[in-house]
């Protein structure tokens, strides 16, 4: 090995070792100067692991506890009353094919449709 080989190698060896002793007094530095605590924080807030959650299935409550969606599908069968439908031949469907009572649909039926009693349900499936 000649002298001049000799003196690159070493002059790349000083520069390595350089880059190593910045390294270690920036860790040094960085773990026990002034930003301590600011890094400590952001460490904190990158420490969590990430969890794959599946919500749990169930029924939906609004917030006076009435249920508005479950798990099971069912069918309605019902009358908007703010159409025009003549009540006797939808009493008598209802009595010979759902097994209702004719006297009962028919007096529902009757009735004058309002705000809270405009659809009036002959059966639920489900």
């Amino acid at each position: 090995m000649t002298s001049r080989q000799s003196l690159r190698f070493t002059a790349i060896g000083a520069i390595f070792t350089l880059f190593g002793i910045l390294i270690v007094g920036r860790m040094v530095r960085i773990q026990i100067g002034p930003e301590r605590e600011i890094f400590k924080q952001q460490g904190e807030r990158y420490s969590g692991v990430s969890v794959n959650l599946v919500p749990a299935r169930g029924k939906i409550y609004d917030r006076w506890g009435h249920l508005l969606a479950g798990n099971e599908t069912v069918y309605e069968i019902g009358v908007n009353l703010w159409v025009d439908i003549n009540p006797e031949t939808i009493a008598l469907a209802a009595s010979v094919v759902l097994g209702s009572d004719y006297n009962d649909v028919l007096a529902a039926l009757q009735r004058e449709p309002s705000g809270n009693y405009a659809h009036y349900v002959l059966d639920n499936y489900g």
